[in-house]
């Protein structure tokens, strides 16, 4: 989903598939957000700078947005797109800002900056070769991590930029090595 900003600061086009709908404040935007697109990422494409109270309203209550000006809004989209991952219908999440993920009990978490999304999906049902092509790796039957976020590596455990110690279970150990020459070509620990 996408919202186009007009040039008129107080009127908002937002586009879903077939959808076309204009509103005059910004809790109107939130409210027929929320209905129609959950906390799915969605892109706000802007011709005019957008009001402080606006962005910091938008990035509240959609904390994943992506603010893009209408100038550069053909490639950004393009590239958001690229970038998303739909599990199911409704719930779609935008791999190069998660951190890592967590399986429990077929629910899957999703751990972004400051933020959580949660979904019935079972981790075996994942595309894995999607996943690799945005640093994100399985260490363990419960976890996949996105090595850009990886801190430090211990034995049997990834450290996050944010603290949290992922483990690594006995069975994905064996890569290990592979995982610390992606993530920084030391082979030493």
């Amino acid at each position: 989903m996408y919202i186009y900003v007009t040039d008129q600061p107080s009127r908002f086009e937002i586009e879903s598939k077939d959808e076309r709908v204009f509103c005059s404040l910004p809790e109107t935007l939130f409210e027929h957000l929320r209905s129609v697109n959950g906390s799915n990422p969605c892109a706000i494409v802007f011709q005019k700078p957008l009001p402080e109270h606006v962005v910091r309203a938008l990035m509240l209550c959609f904390p994943n947005a992506e603010l893009i000006p209408y100038e550069t809004a053909a490639e950004s989209l393009s590239e958001l797109r690229q970038n998303l991952l739909c599990l199911k219908p409704g719930f779609s999440v935008n791999l190069k800002q998660v951190r890592w993920i967590e399986s429990d009990r077929r629910q899957l978490k999703f751990y972004h900056d400051g933020y959580v999304r949660t979904t019935n999906y079972a981790i075996g049902n994942l595309p894995f070769e999607r996943l690799c092509g945005f640093g994100l790796v399985r260490c363990h039957e419960s976890y996949i991590v996105n090595l850009d976020y990886v801190e430090s590596l211990q034995p049997g455990a990834f450290v996050m930029q944010d603290g949290m110690i992922v483990p690594v279970s006995r069975s994905y150990s064996r890569h290990m090595t592979k995982y610390r020459k992606a993530f920084r070509g030391n082979t030493s620990r």
